[in-house]
C-alpha cells in the first residue's frame, strides 16, 4: 500500500523505513491537517492512508480529549523544535476507541520538512492492563479500609512502597508512601524495626516481635510480623510487614499483673492478720491468768498488804499488754471492735500529742474540739482513721506546714445537701483533717478512696489508707469525704453519730444475791478454768467446769435446769463455740450464755450477738472486776426478754 509522498523528503531507504514502521508516522501542517500518514494507520485504526489526507487529525480524537490536545498542539507550533508526548483516545474506523500515545516534533521552520512530524503507538492493551491493576489495587484498598491491622511494603533501604491501615491512627496512607522508616518512627524505635528487616533479609524467614512505638503522637504496642516478599522468579523483591495493634491486650496484661500483685499483697496481709489474731488469742489467755490472779491477790488482805503496789503494777502492765494485743486484733480484721463512749476532745488531744512526737518538727499540729462532744466508737479504729488521714496530710507537706484537726458538733436534717445527704437526721460529730499542702488535683479527686490508688512512689504506699478509713467510718454509720470548703491545701473529713448520753456499766450485785446460783464455765485452758472458778466462787456462785465442747454439751444436757449461766469460750479444740451455743439453745432456748474469747468480738461471735441471743460478751484477758461485772450483768437479764 502506497502512502502520499513525503513532503520534502528523499531517500528510498528512509521511505522504506517509515512505510514499514508498525507505528503511525504522520506529518501535519499548522492547522493539524494531515499531509502524510504511513500504511500503519490501516493496521492500527482501519483507515486507508488516502482517507485521512487533508483531514484534521483532531476529527478522530475523542471529544473529551480534543480540547486538551488542541491546546498542546498550538503550544507546540509556536516554538520551533519543540517536542510533546501525550496519551489520548482516537476513533478507529470500526467505531472502537483506541488508546494512543503520540510523540510530536515541530519541524515547521525547516524548509526541507515544513511540517510537524508525529509518531503514534497503540497502547490500548497496556492501558487496559494498567486500569485492571488500578482497579485491583482499589478493590484491595476498599477491602482493607477501616482494617486496623497495618500492611506495609518496604524496599531494602526501609522506604515505604505500600501502606494500608493508617487511617485507624489518624494518618493518611498516601502520606506514608515514599517515607523512610526513620521518618515515620523516632530514633531507637526506627532502628529496632530496621534491625528486624536486616534479620529477615539475612535469614529469609518471617519474624514476629512486639514493638512499643510512638506514632502520630500516640504510644501503642504493635505485634509486628516482618517477612520476605519474593518476585515471580523466586528472588527477594521487598520486605513485607503486618502490624496488629495489641495495645489494649498489653494494658489488660499490665492491669492483670497489677491486680495479681495487689491480690498477693492482700493475701500476705490476710496471712499476717491471721497469724496476728492467733498470737493475740494465745497472748490474751496468758494475760488473763496473770491479770486475774493478780486481781485476786489484791482482794486478799495479807497479800495486798505485803505487795499492793507490785500487784497494781502487774495489772497495769497487763492492761498495756492487753492494749497491744487489741491492736493486733484490730490489724487482723476490718470490722468493729467493742465500742465505748468516747470524749472527742480526749481522743484528739491524745492523738495530737502522739503526732507531735513522731511527725517532723516542721509539721505544726493544731487541734480544736468541743468539751461536751461524745461518740460511741471503737477507739483503736478511730485512731486508725485519724492516723491514715494525718499521714496523707503530712506527705502533702514535704517542706512543712500546718496540720489542723478540727471537731464540731453539728446537726444533720433530712434536706441536707451533699456530701452529707442521705445520712439519718440527728446530732453528729464532724472531724476535719486539714493541711496547707498543694491540695488534691481535680482529676483524681473522685479516685482517692479507691483501694490501691496512690500518687506516692513505689515503696511509699499501697493506696489502702483512705479506703481502710472509709470502711471504718462506714462501719460506724458515718461518711468520709473531701471537704471542699474554701481554705488552703486539702481537707478530708468524716462524720459519725454523736452520743446523747454516757454508757453506764451494769450495776454490780451483792454476793448474797448470787447464792444458790450455778455457772457452767467452758474453756480448754485448765489455768483459766481454775482462775474463773476462784473468782466466781469468791462472789458466792457455784461453779461447774468443762474443758471442751462435747463435755460442755453433755453437762448442760443433764444439768441445764439448775444452771443459771454458761460462760462459753468460742475457740475450743473439738468444736466451734458457735456450734456449742446453738446446741445449748436447742436443749434450753431460754438459757443465759455469756460468750468469751481471746479474739475480738467481731471475729468470734458478732453474728450471734447481732441476732440478740447471747447474754453478752467478755473479752480476754479479764480481771476479777471485769469478769464479776460481766457475770452480774448477764445474770440480771431476764431469760424471757431474750
Amino acid at each position: 500500500m502506497d502512502g502520499a509522498p513525503l513532503q520534502g523528503l528523499d531517500g528510498s531507504a528512509f521511505r522504506l523505513l517509515v512505510e514499514q514502521s508498525a507505528d503511525i508516522v504522520a506529518t501535519m501542517d499548522e492547522q493539524g491537517r494531515i499531509l502524510y500518514v504511513n500504511p500503519a494507520v490501516q493496521h492500527m485504526l482501519g483507515y486507508e492512508p488516502e482517507e485521512l489526507l487533508g483531514a484534521s487529525a483532531f476529527d478522530i480524537v475523542h471529544p473529551q480529549d480534543r480540547d486538551e490536545l488542541e491546546s498542546l498542539y498550538q503550544a507546540l507550533i509556536r516554538e520551533p523544535g519543540a517536542r510533546v508526548t501525550t496519551q489520548h483516545r482516537m476513533a478507529a474506523k470500526s467505531g472502537e476507541w483506541r488508546m494512543i500515545e503520540s510523540r510530536a516534533v515541530n519541524f515547521l521552520d525547516i524548509p526541507t520538512v515544513g511540517a510537524v512530524i508525529c509518531n503514534s503507538t497503540d497502547i490500548t492493551a497496556l492501558a487496559l492492563a494498567v486500569e485492571d491493576v488500578r482497579r485491583s489495587e482499589e478493590r484491595v484498598r476498599m477491602m482493607l479500609h477501616g482494617f486496623e491491622d497495618i500492611i506495609a511494603l518496604y524496599d531494602f533501604d526501609g522506604n515505604c512502597q505500600f501502606f494500608t491501615g493508617a487511617e485507624a491512627y489518624g494518618v493518611q496512607a498516601g502520606d506514608m508512601i515514599g517515607k523512610n522508616i526513620r521518618e515515620i518512627f523516632p530514633g531507637k524505635q526506627a532502628e529496632r524495626i530496621l534491625d528486624q528487616h536486616s534479620r529477615v533479609l539475612k535469614t529469609g524467614k518471617a519474624l514476629t516481635v512486639e514493638n512499643e512505638l510512638t506514632w502520630n503522637g500516640r504510644t501503642l504496642w504493635l505485634l509486628l510480623t516482618t517477612y520476605p516478599v519474593m518476585d515471580s522468579r523466586g528472588g527477594l523483591a521487598a520486605i513485607g510487614a503486618i502490624g496488629r495493634n495489641v495495645t489494649a491486650h498489653k494494658e489488660a496484661e499490665r492491669e492483670k499483673q497489677a491486680l495479681q500483685e495487689q491480690l498477693n499483697h492482700i493475701q500476705k496481709l490476710d496471712s499476717v492478720g491471721a497469724l496476728a489474731g492467733g498470737i493475740a488469742h494465745e497472748f490474751n489467755n496468758m494475760l488473763a491468768v496473770i491479770m486475774g490472779n493478780a486481781s485476786l491477790l489484791l482482794e486478799t488482805p495479807e497479800a495486798a498488804a505485803a505487795g499492793r503496789e507490785e500487784l497494781e503494777e502487774i495489772i497495769k502492765a497487763g492492761e498495756r499488754a492487753r492494749d497491744l494485743s487489741m491492736k493486733l486484733l484490730t490489724f487482723a480484721r476490718r470490722d468493729k471492735l467493742d465500742v465505748q463512749n468516747v470524749r472527742v476532745a480526749d481522743l484528739i488531744s491524745e492523738f495530737a500529742a502522739m503526732l507531735e512526737t513522731v511527725f517532723p518538727p516542721n509539721i505544726h499540729i493544731r487541734w480544736i474540739a468541743p468539751d461536751d462532744l461524745y461518740i460511741i466508737a471503737d477507739m483503736p479504729q478511730m485512731r486508725q482513721v485519724l492516723l491514715n488521714l494525718c499521714n496523707n496530710a503530712r506527705d502533702a507537706m514535704p517542706r512543712g506546714g500546718i496540720l489542723a484537726i478540727e471537731a464540731a458538733d453539728i446537726h444533720i436534717s433530712e434536706s441536707e445537701a451533699e456530701p452529707l445527704a442521705g445520712l439519718p437526721q440527728g446530732r453528729y460529730c464532724l472531724v476535719t483533717v486539714r493541711d496547707t499542702g498543694a491540695g488534691i488535683p481535680e482529676p483524681i479527686r473522685n479516685r482517692i478512696f479507691d483501694p490501691f490508688f496512690t500518687t506516692k512512689g513505689v515503696g511509699r504506699g499501697v493506696g489502702l489508707g483512705l479506703s481502710v478509713a472509709h470502711g471504718i467510718v462506714r462501719n460506724h454509720d458515718g461518711r468520709l469525704f473531701v471537704d471542699e470548703r474554701p481554705g488552703p491545701g486539702a481537707a478530708v473529713a468524716f462524720c459519725i453519730p454523736a452520743s446523747d448520753r454516757l454508757l453506764k456499766p451494769p450495776a454490780a450485785d451483792n454476793t448474797a444475791r448470787n447464792k444458790h446460783k450455778t455457772v457452767l464455765v467452758v474453756d480448754d485452758e485448765p489455768v483459766l478454768l481454775t482462775l474463773a472458778q476462784r473468782i466466781l466462787e469468791r462472789g458466792g456462785l457455784h461453779v461447774i467446769s468443762a474443758c471442751n465442747g462435747e463435755q460442755a454439751i453433755d453437762t448442760f444436757k443433764h444439768l441445764h435446769v439448775s444452771i443459771d449461766l454458761v460462760i462459753l469460750d468460742m475457740l475450743l479444740p473439738d468444736m466451734d463455740g458457735a456450734e456449742v451455743y446453738r446446741t445449748m439453745m436447742e436443749i434450753a432456748p431460754g438459757a443465759r450464755v455469756l460468750l468469751c474469747s481471746g479474739a475480738s468480738k467481731a471475729q468470734a461471735c458478732r453474728h450471734l450477738l447481732d441476732a440478740g441471743g447471747p447474754a453478752g460478751f467478755i473479752q480476754k484477758p479479764f480481771t476479777m472486776d471485769s469478769l464479776t461485772m460481766a457475770v452480774q450483768g448477764a445474770l440480771a437479764q431476764s431469760p424471757d426478754a431474750r
